[in-house]
């Protein structure tokens, strides 16, 4: 049994539903926890309505399948409030939230809720990341504490993650089925994390041995580069040479000018 079994709800007065209708519409920030509180009181039967439905249509500008979500959202925000006292951030949003009601059991909604605060990638729980996690123990693939999410992608193989080494030939592609934890590409061995997938201890190590001698055997079959010394090719002139002293008597050409005009040097 637990906190929300012993709940003692009592019904509301005319007067307490009406305060609280306009503390709905003026405060939008707690809509969601007055609304449950309304319902739940039955604060629609002390205004003389037939139902909590026609409650909302009436008194609010809201359309009723809004409505039921921001009771779920309360709902929701209730059975977490323990664990947000324990220092866990909780929904920041309605739609955050809102993948963790298609789980029926409060604890099972605080577990997913925890593991997706701590396997958010970069610290920052998403909408489409709690229904991953929310799917992933619906479909009974997961256990408490060891919950695998992050960069998960479902098709009609089922959930698949993304390889890990950095040499994948999948090229960062979702080729890590769920139930094997082996890449359909590149075989490499992976595990449950606490904070998401990574690979097996000594795998890095394992297939960055292949991977070198994988390279060592492409060696082996190329050809050894040779070098021929150039030669010069037949009917060219060989290299003009200048003629002897031709070269001491450039460079004295400079200082005879300059005796000639009578200047030294």
């Amino acid at each position: 049994m637990t906190q929300t079994d012993l709940t003692i709800i009592t019904p509301m007065t005319e007067t307490e539903a009406r305060v609280l209708i306009e503390e709905i519409k003026t405060d939008i920030s707690a809509v969601g926890a007055k609304l449950l509180e309304l319902h739940e009181r039955e604060g629609w039967k002390a205004l003389g309505y037939a139902s909590w439905r026609e409650c909302v249509m009436q008194e609010f500008d809201f359309q009723s399948s809004h409505v039921y979500r921001l009771l779920d959202f309360a709902k929701i925000q209730r059975v977490l409030s323990p664990i947000g006292e324990n220092g866990y951030p909780l929904p920041a949003a309605e739609s955050v939230a809102r993948p963790l009601a298609a789980l029926p059991d409060p604890d099972q909604q605080r577990e997913a809720w925890q593991t997706a605060v701590d396997t958010a990638p970069g610290g920052k729980v998403t909408a489409k990341h709690v229904e991953n996690v929310v799917s992933s123990m619906r479909n009974g693939h997961t256990s408490a504490g060891n919950l695998i999410v992050d960069d998960a992608r479902s098709s009609r193989q089922g959930i698949k993650l993304r390889c890990r080494w950095a040499y994948c030939t999948g090229g960062g592609m979702y080729t890590v089925p769920l139930d094997t934890m082996t890449c359909t590409k590149c075989g490499a061995v992976h595990v449950n994390g606490q904070v998401g997938h990574h690979l097996a201890p000594g795998e890095a190590e394992r297939l960055e041995a292949l991977r070198l001698a994988a390279l060592a055997e492409v060696a082996k079959s190329l050809p050894f580069p040779t070098f021929t010394p150039l030669k010069n090719p037949a009917g060219l002139p060989a290299p003009l040479r200048p003629a002897p002293g031709q070269a001491q008597r450039r460079r004295d050409l400079p200082q005879r000018r300059l005796q000639g005009q009578g200047g030294q040097l």
